[in-house]
């Protein structure tokens, strides 16, 4: 995660693209076939983002979410994902955080879609995703 921060610091037009084209897919192919990594995985995936407050840092973090849902075989393997990398979001300078709507906006979405799901894993990606963003001070989602 700290190669990726300090690329995010140095050079952070072009973090997008090395995340969405090199990144993204390798560390997908593992977390499809490795369970017990997934989190770990995930999380040097986010360390790849640029740090809360920078340019771009919301739409980073944005388009590597979408990333995951076309890279992942499967949209229940997506929704589990995104119950792990939603933990790893910074917190705001003036208590807990995701201050970027379109971001929040995006985290309630899917984990309305994961609620919808016939499948308990699913559901429980949904349920902690929300607890999440209601823990942040988000309780309006």
């Amino acid at each position: 995660a700290e190669v990726g921060a300090r690329l995010a610091l140095a050079e952070p037009q072009h973090v997008e693209a090395v995340v969405r084209e090199l990144v993204v897919p390798r560390i997908c192919a593992h977390v499809a076939h490795m369970p017990r990594q997934r989190r770990a995985l995930l999380r040097a995936l986010w360390g790849f983002l640029p740090a809360a407050g920078a340019p771009q840092a919301a739409e980073a973090r944005i388009g590597a979410i979408k990333a995951l849902q076309v890279e992942l075989p499967s949209q229940e393997l997506f929704l589990e994902a995104l119950a792990h990398v939603v933990g790893h979001e910074p917190r705001s300078a003036g208590g807990p955080g995701l201050d970027d709507q379109w971001l929040l906006d995006l985290y309630a979405y899917y984990a309305r879609v994961a609620l919808s799901k016939p499948q308990p894993r699913a559901r429980a990606a949904g349920v902690h995703v929300l607890r999440v963003l209601v823990h942040a001070g988000h309780a309006e989602v």
